[in-house]
């Protein structure tokens, strides 16, 4: 004879069953696991997927990007450390532009003037790539508080260091892009 009574071995798989039952309506759905490629914007994970039309015209293809160094700058035209720091990326621009090195602007259109980041590239010749984000779902996606914001993208595609902040020296530029070309 058992010990235990029936109605505890009742209450004990009562529970049980429950617990499955909460356990599997609970999960998170596949289809939004991603597979194994978490999409976080922070140190050691994948971005955000994101696409946006390019100031100069056209789409971003992000396909074109795949293998390539990227480093992510967010950035209006009303915010001085961003206006100082961009000199410093647009050389770096030139600098790593046959060595699989890809400098982009997101400018954060839904708090600036478009026009007067327009005039900001213009005068200031700034040649790489600006996205534009006039919905803010860039910034919104990766969790941008403050600006500017650079992000350095392996070519693994996994995001290696965020700066919160700025003006960025060419000095830390230059020492994070060389990391990521070595292999970091």
């Amino acid at each position: 004879m058992s010990s235990t009574p029936f109605y505890r071995k009742i209450a004990y798989f009562a529970v049980l069953f429950l617990l499955t039952v909460f356990i599997f309506f609970t999960r998170m759905p596949a289809d939004q696991i991603g597979g194994g490629m978490i999409r976080s914007p922070r140190e050691g994970f994948y971005p955000p997927n994101f696409s946006s039309e390019l100031m100069a015209g056209g789409v971003l293809d992000q396909t074109t990007l795949e293998g390539k160094v990227i480093v992510l700058n967010f950035w209006a035209s009303w915010c001085p450390p961003c206006k100082a720091e961009m000199p410093v990326l647009q050389a770096a621009s030139i600098k790593y532009a046959n060595q699989d090195v890809v400098i982009l602007g997101i400018n954060a259109t839904s708090q600036d003037s478009l026009a007067d980041a327009t005039q900001f590239i213009h005068e200031n010749g700034i040649t790489f790539p600006i996205l534009l984000d006039p919905t803010g779902q860039i910034d919104a996606d990766f969790l941008i508080n403050s600006l500017p914001t650079t992000f350095f993208i392996g070519r693994d595609g996994k995001i290696k260091q965020v700066i919160v902040g700025g003006p960025i020296s060419e000095t830390s530029l230059r020492t994070q892009i060389e990391a990521l070309l070595g292999g970091y």
